[in-house]
């Protein structure tokens, strides 16, 4: 457990130094081990060596090695060990899971990174949220180039960046910046969001360093699924209707009113989807508003990680209407905008200029209804793609999905009319997972055949909705590493579910293979009471899942899904007025 100044300082800085984490046994292990990976030769398909060239001549000299967890009995222990997990868990509010892992090698010369955040890295994964577990094997000085972060007051704000990702000149310092003097043994934990940075080591010696970044895990989620397959079909789309209050003069561009936006609900609405609505706009003659943008809920984008911070519904609104008009003005934009756009341009086959772009003179505000002529309308990817986004990331921001059904209170009587189930077998707080929930492992079984049987009547295979081991990122390929590689590669798709604190913990894998004795087999596989040794049970689940796989013949590997695709890949634009070109 962490002291409560410990997590104090990390709420209120978003970063802590925890001196002397480790026991020596484990930092000299640690240290051994560090030089065990550095002699790894080049392996396609498993880690990953990086190099840099420092010096006059420059010479070629280890950077960092990443996906290593993975190959190293010893490391995949000690960093999925209940103090670890623990740690990364009281600060992040609920349990985590491995989402990459490097070694920082910083020889003599080595390079050091400018100030920057993490998260802006991370939104085409759908991890908004993420924890950075950093472990020294030599000890940080400033003359090493130490890690520095910035005293801030932590909250989820990207702040001006520059195009390559760094933050502009002097924004770091408008908070004091410490150095993070540490020794080999010490812990670091870090969010995604505090701005930090590091130096060049100018010392004659190395700063290697772990570096872990851990993210939120949810069966529940395949629940919200099927509820919504049932409700809205595979290819609902979710419409957001652009509207106008007052003229509009086509020959100037201009509206002399508000530019209205009608939410639907889309789950899935991100930078560039709003980029589509700025470039039709564009295309219609739209250049200006003399009035606001009136957002009119329910409207998401961007991520927010679920239930973990509840917010005021009034302030969550207004936050999202100005992550529009940030998206929309092309004044607005920073770094995350622009690199979006770019992206856009190059899948789409677009020229990236013009950029698209509305100036919008009054702001932005939420509003209960408008009255408004309907400008264009946005439809969503179809649900079983969004699903798809979803599921493989275990994003717990599918609730807004449920929240559009009927809440977590709908879900479970769904879920306990179609399972035949009381409260006592099925219990839901959250149509994420997160929190507190309950479903037996029969009860988990029998949602995973439903969810199945739905899709197949939908025409849909489970690879096109569910996590595929060895073709997917996200949770289920690093929580079960000999399904993602190996001879049983491709064979298992499914879903993942863990709690810390709920009835002592539990880490639970549901899912479906095809066995070549007895066909497809439907599993659930649970450890209740585990509480923060959840890699650990997480291995004794994947042996017990082999071995059933081997009791009936192996099993066949599976297709891998589509390529995972985008919030706009499938989006449309469609205009809702006479086109006046």
């Amino acid at each position: 457990m962490l002291d409560p100044v410990a997590l104090d300082h990390f709420r209120r800085h978003g970063y802590v130094r925890l001196p002397g984490f480790f026991t020596a046994d484990e930092t000299r292990d640690l240290q051994r081990w560090t030089a065990e990976i550095a002699e790894w030769p080049e392996t396609p398909g498993r880690w990953m060596r990086y190099y840099e060239r420092v010096g006059q001549p420059p010479v070629k000299q280890l950077a960092r090695i990443e996906n290593f967890v993975p190959h190293h009995p010893g490391l995949a222990a000690l960093f999925s060990s209940p103090k670890v997990l623990g740690a990364l868990a009281e600060c992040c509010g609920e349990p985590v899971v491995l989402f990459k892992d490097k070694i920082n090698f910083k020889l003599p010369g080595g390079a050091g990174f400018g100030p920057h955040q993490d998260a802006p890295a991370y939104v085409d994964f759908g991890v908004e949220h993420h924890l950075t577990f950093m472990a020294p094997v030599d000890p940080f000085t400033r003359d090493n180039g130490c890690l520095e972060m910035s005293n801030w007051e932590s909250r989820h704000e990207t702040l001006p960046q520059n195009p390559d990702g760094s933050l502009r000149e002097g924004v770091m310092e408008r908070w004091e910046v410490v150095p993070v003097l540490a020794e080999p043994g010490d812990a670091i934990l870090f969010d995604a969001w505090v701005p930090h940075r590091s130096g060049v080591n100018r010392s004659p010696g190395s700063r290697r360093a772990y570096y872990l970044t851990f993210n939120p895990a949810s069966v529940v989620k395949v629940g919200t699924s099927l509820w919504a397959l049932e409700r809205l079909g595979p290819d609902h789309r979710y419409s957001t209707v652009f509207a106008s209050t007052g003229s509009w003069d086509r020959a100037a561009g201009r509206i002399a009113g508000d530019l209205v936006v009608i939410g639907g609900g889309d789950p899935d609405f991100h930078i560039e989807n709003a980029l589509l609505v700025a470039r039709e706009l564009n295309r219609m003659g739209v250049r200006a508003v003399d009035g606001e943008l009136v957002v009119v809920p329910p409207f998401w984008m961007g991520w927010e990680n679920g239930s973990e911070e509840p917010r005021d519904p009034g302030e969550r609104n207004l936050d999202m209407a100005y992550r529009l008009l940030t998206a929309l003005e092309r004044g607005r934009w920073k770094t995350a905008q622009l690199r979006t756009w770019r992206a856009l341009c190059a899948r789409r086959g677009w020229h990236d200029e013009p950029e698209p772009g509305i100036s919008i003179r009054g702001g932005a505000r939420v509003a209960e209804a408008a009255e408004a002529s309907p400008l264009i309308v946005h439809r969503s990817n179809p649900l079983h793609v969004i699903l798809r986004r979803f599921n493989v990331y275990s994003n717990n921001d599918i609730i807004r999905i449920a929240d559009g059904l009927g809440g977590p209170e709908g879900l479970a009587g769904f879920l306990r009319a179609r399972l035949g189930a009381g409260q006592d077998l099925l219990d839901l707080t959250t149509a994420s997972g997160q929190l507190s929930n309950r479903i037996t492992a029969r009860l988990a079984v029998d949602l995973i055949r439903e969810f199945l049987a739905v899709a197949e009547r939908a025409g849909l295979r489970p690879e096109e909705l569910l996590p595929v081991a060895g073709c997917d990122p996200g949770p289920v390929a690093d929580m079960f590493p000999h399904l993602a590689e190996g001879p049983q590669e491709r064979t298992v798709v499914g879903k993942t579910g863990t709690l810390v604190t709920t009835d002592g913990g539990v880490v639970a894998f549901a899912g479906t293979f095809h066995s070549r004795d007895r066909g497809p087999i439907t599993f659930c596989v649970a450890a209740p009471r585990s509480g923060y040794q959840a890699r650990r049970w997480r291995s004794v689940e994947e042996s017990w899942l082999l071995e059933l796989m081997a009791e009936m013949g192996g099993a066949d590997a599976r297709q891998c899904g589509p390529e995972l695709p985008h919030p706009d890949t499938m989006a449309e634009v469609a205009t809702a007025i006479a086109d006046p070109q």
